[in-house]
């Protein structure tokens, strides 16, 4: 670091700094760096937290540690997981530390997040050699720290961060201007590593060799040696991993990409991408990006920085062309240092300028003031999507949620000129996008997993105690945590990332009815034909608790902890012969819904079969009757209601039935006492199908009827319910 100076002095000569100056200059700098610190940590905790995708590795490390191999359904070969690396990382931090992935996962992606914030201050550091260099360091580590979404995946249980780092890793190597057969080396086994960890290395490891190729032409210092160096190391590692996932998984490609990738969706791209610009103010931070490339470009002849821009730009063009990602942000992880180095420059670069003309006083100012613009647009849209989230706990709160950020729930952000265009803009975006699964918020991820993972994680005392049948199959669309917890149950993925044939089904939704990542769905004959009989509710604590939930419940004993799992099963018999004698319990039917009456065109020529409707669910719906809202010819435009018979509780019995549909306050399932309208239940998860078992004792002998009611005419405004019963609870075991 250059020694500080005085200026102003007689003479009007610059000289060093005293020594009690320069330590005043080397406290100064630590405090700076400090506060950065706590703002990196503070800023990682408050978003810490774990989703369903990483439970799928997981699960894959479990099998590994078991001696099953590298497959999330023993005797069956699909790679299901996109993190080859970083599987094996899980699974020999969990084997050899005896630290669960639930927690090696975050101790990984925090030691990643070190990793990345000190590679970005060396790659800050480089672009100068004047006194400024630390004050560029600063202002990169500080547009980091403040970032929402590099604070969301400092953990998340995924190989996001380490990605990050690694290719970071070899960009900081590989750009060196005389880098020596070392650091070449060192580029190529962390391009090497990072392909691991993500596919996407491939490209980037392509982009950085050839723009090495192409600099060092320039430079006239291309040497043959060298570029062995940086391509024999890569092609030698990764050449063999697909040599291994060939011969192992009979795949040239993961198995999610057949179930992700399916047909260009730009119009989705564009606005994932319109969303990131607008919230993270890269309307501010590219341009002064684009100016401190071009200062190091035309001063230094350093094209480091059209390396930054040319891996950025090259996937944003991917990412376009796929639709974007179901995560926020979540592939753009990297952008985040690489452009917060470049801007850092820009701004240095305009301050520089100024202080060659009006002095540094005026230089400190005018960057003072850049900084704290990028800060405030950049920071305007992120707090206010925290602070109008946080404090939401449920699933039914958060899932597609977007609230829109205005004046009334975040006045702050408003202050700022042109930021109710912006937010305006942005809020209509997001809520587009977030319909159709893409760019959900961190804050529904997070939800989710700390529900299924109460519900679902009581279930590991069973793991390897032979407690779930052997012949019990289920099927779901989300296959992280229930399917980690329940490991000895073999599961089918709806939606194909851990399914070869459902991968590679055709797409055919348009456009504007696709959900991102959620393109492909497994068939009733398909799941049929893998024998699918069974789906496991959340644990229960006792059995009444039990069979609210599901038809079938049966009792566990695991270390003298009593547990209970309400289940549904396609076939009524299968659970007295596959489960332990005294164990099985289910609800007994005192009689069936019938008599409905049809109001408008909704459910015209209603109730129908379920095999008419080609919507059964594998979780479950045992019955034979159904009633959908979605006419067969006018679609989702249509509004109506079905109303049952009248039916008289008595002491002791149940309301049983299966929801689905769409989330929307327009339409549902109400029961009606005495003709007015005392409980009402509506769809909280497109294609997931709900038990509804409610408590009829306080309308004993009361008249009550079952009212479904759609008056919703959006896309996709729907709803079917069906097998509505009376039930009562068992005396005791049924075999």
């Amino acid at each position: 670091m250059s020694e500080p100076v005085n200026e102003g002095n007689e003479g009007g000569k610059a000289e060093p700094c005293t020594p009690c100056e320069r330590l005043r200059w080397i406290v100064l700098g630590s405090v700076a760096f400090a506060v950065l610190l706590v703002l990196f940590v503070s800023h990682g905790l408050r978003y810490s937290f774990l989703c369903d995708d990483a439970f799928i590795t997981f699960r894959y490390a479990r099998n590994l540690i078991r001696g099953d191999g590298l497959v999330f359904n023993p005797g069956e070969r699909v790679e299901g997981y996109t993190n080859f690396l970083w599987l094996l990382e899980i699974a020999a931090v969990w084997k050899f530390l005896g630290i669960r992935p639930e927690v090696g996962s975050l101790i990984l992606s925090w030691l990643a997040t070190i990793g990345t914030i000190w590679i970005t201050l060396l790659l800050s550091l480089r672009t100068r050699t004047d006194d400024w260099r630390w004050g560029a360091a600063w202002i990169a580590l500080l547009l980091l720290a403040t970032n929402r979404n590099f604070a969301v995946w400092t953990t998340s249980g995924l190989e996001t961060r380490q990605f990050t780092m690694l290719l970071l890793l070899g960009v900081l190597l590989v750009s060196q201007r005389a880098a020596g057969w070392g650091a070449l080396v060192g580029a190529s086994l962390a391009f090497a590593s990072a392909t691991l960890t993500r596919p996407e290395g491939l490209m980037f490891f392509a982009l950085a060799g050839l723009w090495y190729f192409v600099d060092c032409g320039a430079r006239q210092q291309l040497k043959v040696g060298r570029l062995a160096a940086l391509a024999l190391p890569y092609a030698a590692i990764v050449g063999s991993h697909f040599l291994f996932r060939h011969a192992y998984y009979d795949d040239w490609l993961p198995n999610t990409f057949y179930a992700k990738v399916a047909r260009p969706w730009y119009s989705a791209g564009l606005l994932y991408y319109k969303t990131a610009v607008l919230e993270n103010a890269i309307y501010l931070t590219a341009p002064l990006a684009l100016i401190g490339a071009i200062w190091q470009l035309w001063t230094k002849r350093d094209s480091t920085f059209i390396l930054f821009g040319i891996l950025i730009t090259a996937h944003a063009a991917y990412l376009a062309r796929v639709g974007g990602d179901h995560f926020e942000f979540r592939p753009l992880d990297f952008y985040w240092p690489l452009l917060a180095v470049m801007a850092a420059e820009g701004i240095l670069t305009i301050a520089t300028a100024i202080a060659g003309r009006a002095g540094n006083v005026m230089a400190t100012v005018v960057g003072g003031f850049l900084v704290i613009l990028c800060l405030a647009y950049g920071c305007a849209l992120q707090l206010g999507k925290y602070y109008t989230v946080q404090h939401l706990k449920t699933r039914e709160q958060t899932l597609k949620l977007h609230v829109p950020i205005t004046p009334d729930n975040f006045a702050a952000a408003f202050y700022l000129p042109g930021m109710n265009r912006i937010a305006t803009s942005y809020n209509s975006a997001l809520t587009t996008l977030v319909a159709r699964l893409n760019a959900c918020p961190w804050i529904e991820h997070k939800t989710f997993a700390e529900i299924e993972m109460a519900d679902y994680g009581p279930y590991e005392a069973m793991v390897g105690q032979k407690m779930i049948p052997t012949d019990a199959v289920t099927a779901d669309t989300s296959v992280g945590i229930m399917p980690f917890y329940l490991a000895d149950l073999k599961v089918i993925d709806r939606h194909g990332l851990t399914d070869r044939a459902t991968a590679r089904q055709e797409a055919v939704l348009p456009d504007d009815k696709r959900q991102m990542a959620h393109d492909k769905w497994a068939s009733v004959e398909y799941l049929e034909s893998r024998k699918v009989n069974f789906y496991p509710w959340p644990v229960a604590r006792n059995i009444r608790e039990a069979l609210a939930h599901a038809p079938f419940a049966a009792r566990f004993q695991s270390d003298g902890t009593e547990m209970f799992m309400p289940f549904e099963a396609l076939d009524a018999g299968w659970p007295a012969k596959a489960f332990p004698k005294s164990s099985v319990y289910h609800t007994s039917v005192t009689a069936e819904l019938g008599g409905w009456q049809v109001i408008g065109e909704s459910f015209e020529g209603q109730p129908s079969t379920i095999e008419t409707t080609g919507t059964r669910a594998v979780r479950g719906y045992p019955g034979t009757m159904i009633l959908s809202s979605y006419h067969a010819t006018l679609g989702d435009s249509t509004t109506g209601t079905a109303t049952s018979s009248a039916f008289a509780p008595k002491a002791g019995e149940m309301l049983d039935f299966y929801l689905t549909g769409t989330i929307a306050n327009r339409l549902g399932v109400a029961l009606d006492v005495d003709g007015k309208e005392v409980k009402v239940w509506r769809p909280f998860h497109f294609g997931r199908v709900t038990h509804v078992a409610e408590n009829l004792t306080p309308w004993v002998g009361d008249s009550c009827r079952i009212r479904i009611f759609d008056d919703e005419i959006r896309p996709l405004g729907h709803i079917m319910a069906g097998h509505f019963r009376i039930v009562v609870m068992p005396d005791g075991p049924a075999n």
